[in-house]
């Protein structure tokens, strides 16, 4: 995946190496990258190592990657809806600011409407999620080391 991308870095003269583009693929592996914006990023970052190099950069990721979309219809609406709900719904902005768990209405409602006839078939708990699981059994387990 991207190796034209790669191979066209190298011919242009940026001193890309097969380790760059190897620790790129694992980001795109791990995740890390879900848009064309993460890809520029992460790509710049873990490929161009000197700055005397970004315009170059910059011109072939332009070229590369003419006419590919930024973002979906879907994507921009979205978007939009979250960051109006972020300035209206207090419980929206308490989630997304990690203060509370409790998944938003907005968000319970669109999974509703998703999953359809399937709602009804969720276990209890479905859709809890602590972010600080691992840490709370860790540090439980450090309490019986401690202790033992």
């Amino acid at each position: 995946m991207f190796v034209e991308f790669f191979y066209d870095l190298r011919d242009a003269g940026v001193p890309v190496n097969p380790t760059a583009f190897l620790r790129l693929q694992k980001a795109l592996y791990m995740g890390l990258v879900d848009s064309l914006e993460d890809f520029y990023v992460v790509a710049r970052s873990v490929m161009v190592k000197s700055e005397r190099y970004f315009d170059l950069y910059d011109r072939l990721f332009a070229r590369y990657f003419h006419g590919v979309e930024n973002q979906s219809e879907f994507d921009k609406e979205m978007e939009a809806t979250i960051r109006a709900l972020l300035d209206s719904d207090i419980t929206v902005r308490r989630f997304f600011e990690g203060e509370t768990t409790t998944i938003p209405q907005f968000y319970l409602d669109r999974i509703k409407n998703d999953l359809g006839d399937l709602w009804q078939y969720l276990p209890e708990g479905a859709l809890e999620h602590d972010p600080q699981a691992y840490l709370k059994r860790h540090e439980a387990e450090r309490e019986v080391v401690q202790i033992g």
